[in-house]
């Protein structure tokens, strides 16, 4: 995401600022993995930059919250939740069938090209480690500063001018930090 397709962005900073939150929040309460939380703000961003309108309901933003979710998830998990706990969760009153069409819509928009490389990924590449090698103190060290590292990027993801840096270079830079 660079710093022109930011300005194309229809959402406000305090918008998408609490849909990140939303995500992350549903994504502890449904217990899903940290790629899926990766990808479902990678297709809610780039779908988001594709719709030509000026001006998005939050009614739609909402359905297409819990679309890129619900996508997301059954990309990522390997027991994806059912459609239902979505709707549950979100408290929403979409039919299945809408959600169905504005799955159909978002891929659709974006060629099915789903596939991203998350920041994530790097991080534990760049902290993969033989734990057993190591004795409780050193573990416990390197668990904290992995942890730390999340921390970092999840708050940098609020940051547009974060998002334009390669995740791999958002990794180290988190785990920089992190180790500091």
């Amino acid at each position: 995401v660079t710093e022109k397709d930011i300005n194309k962005f229809n959402l406000s900073y305090m918008k998408r600022f609490s849909f990140i939150n939303l995500f992350i929040s549903f994504q502890h309460e449904l217990y899903l993995k940290q790629e899926t939380f990766y990808l479902t703000l990678n297709l809610f961003d780039r779908y988001i930059q594709k719709l030509n309108s000026q001006e998005i309901i939050s009614d739609d933003l909402n359905k297409i919250a819990v679309t890129c979710l619900f996508i997301a998830s059954k990309y990522e998990e390997i027991y994806a939740p059912y459609l239902k706990e979505f709707l549950q969760i979100f408290k929403l009153k979409y039919s299945k069938k809408e959600i169905f069409l504005q799955e159909d819509e978002i891929l659709s928009s974006l060629n099915f090209e789903i596939l991203s490389v998350y920041p994530i990924s790097f991080l534990k590449k760049f902290c993969l480690y033989d734990i057993k090698d190591f004795n409780n103190k050193e573990k416990s060290d390197m668990e904290l500063c992995f942890n730390g590292a999340q921390f970092f990027m999840e708050i940098c993801l609020i940051e547009p001018k974060f998002c334009e840096l390669k995740p791999s270079l958002q990794a180290a830079i988190s785990l920089y930090l992190a180790r500091k």
